[in-house]
């Protein structure tokens, strides 16, 4: 439905390493923002790309495209991404009854539904699609127990937790090769410390508490010299930059768009941070735990899954006091060697192709009639 950042990087990493000649993809997907970046990333997997309507265009629903691409071709499976591309697919799927994996990628919030209204007369009917799949793929733990919390999912629709992972020999460079370069183009100097955020700016990824914290940090210490680089985009980023400008924090801000090569970005940082309210299974933090780049992370769902048993720096969610004090401590303190010493781990723990030996074995569990249809 919206095939952004993390599933689009998803797709790339989990579909990038299934088994060659095993599998003929192709990717349904509206139309968006990053629809250049999805272009490419399909290329990169040997995929087909087909857009459902015409951009800037009133395209109807997604059901309606899905339905119109299994009238024209021939599927053996159906992997959907998200909640309402699945609602999508088992509405269109109903006259097909091709093998459907609703794969989960975040929670089940409030904001799909304008009132308590249309929660109590809509959930029913999204129990009502879910249920028709065949198996719920969550990609971490916690938020699959989160999502059993919100639904009435039947004890007879298979369950499966495939945790995320990535492709670690893109994030093996060290966090110092590039430092200088990169932050010259960013026009940020050599001897600053550099906070990352990296992402989307939505309500969820919390960039309104890292605000509130470099406020708390400009006030109460100003003798840090620190920057804050901000790369990515997002439907929130004019009016966080509105809020940086109007709180007088214009000078301690860098924005940058999206970036390709994200392991530069990396290199330049001295803390990523990630203020999120919430994650599935996070992989800008496997990847930033890949580039041994210290990690400043909320203790939200999901987020914590990824983070636990590492050395990253652990922060109370929706607190921007407990992130200013984390910031304030890395800057007083050089993390860097912890985190470069648990690059190893990190890159064992976290390779994605161990996620795609798993899904390619889900697929043809489905395929050979191990799970039922």
């Amino acid at each position: 439905m919206w095939p952004v950042g993390g599933i689009r990087s998803y797709m790339r990493y989990t579909y990038g390493y299934l088994p060659a000649g095993s599998y003929d993809i192709t990717v349904l997907a509206a139309h968006g923002a990053e629809d250049d970046a999805l272009n490419i990333d399909v290329e990169q997997i040997g995929a087909k790309l087909v857009f459902a309507g015409e951009p800037g265009k009133e395209n109807g629903p997604l059901c309606q495209h899905v339905f119109k691409l299994l009238l024209k071709e021939s599927f053996d499976l159906i992997q959907s991404h998200g909640f309402l591309s699945a609602c999508h697919v088992a509405i269109a799927d109903i006259f097909f009854k091709i093998p459907h994996v609703f794969t989960i990628h975040g929670m089940f919030e409030d904001k799909f539904f304008k009132s308590r209204i249309e929660s109590k007369l809509k959930t029913p009917l999204i129990n009502f699609l879910i249920n028709r799949v065949n198996v719920i793929y969550s990609v971490g733990e916690e938020i699959l127990d989160h999502i059993e919390s919100r639904l009435k999912i039947s004890e007879k629709i298979e369950r499966i937790v495939i945790q995320n992972g990535i492709d670690i020999g893109k994030f093996s460079g060290s966090c110092s090769d590039v430092e200088s370069s990169f932050r010259w183009e960013c026009g940020i100097g050599r001897e600053e410390f550099v906070v990352g955020f990296l992402g989307r700016f939505m309500p969820q990824k919390g960039f309104n508490f890292l605000i509130e914290a470099v406020e708390i940090l400009k006030q109460n210490d100003p003798e840090i010299d620190f920057k804050v680089l901000a790369v990515g985009s997002g439907d929130y980023q004019r009016e966080y930059q509105q809020q940086v400008l109007m709180k007088g924090l214009g000078e301690k801000f860098v924005f940058i768009p999206f970036q390709r090569d994200v392991s530069r970005v990396y290199q330049s940082l001295n803390l990523l941070v990630m203020p999120s309210s919430w994650e599935a299974f996070s992989l800008l933090a496997a990847e930033a735990l890949c580039m041994g780049v210290p990690l400043a992370a909320s203790n939200c769902i999901g987020l914590r899954e990824v983070t636990c048993g590492t050395p990253s720096l652990v922060f109370k969610s929706h607190d921007p006091a407990a992130l200013a004090d984390v910031i304030r401590y890395a800057a007083r303190h050089d993390c860097t060697p912890e985190f470069k010493e648990f690059r190893a781990e990190a890159r064992q723990r976290y390779d994605v192709r161990k996620t795609s030996q798993r899904l390619h074995a889900l697929f043809q569990d489905i395929l050979q009639g191990q799970i039922d249809r």
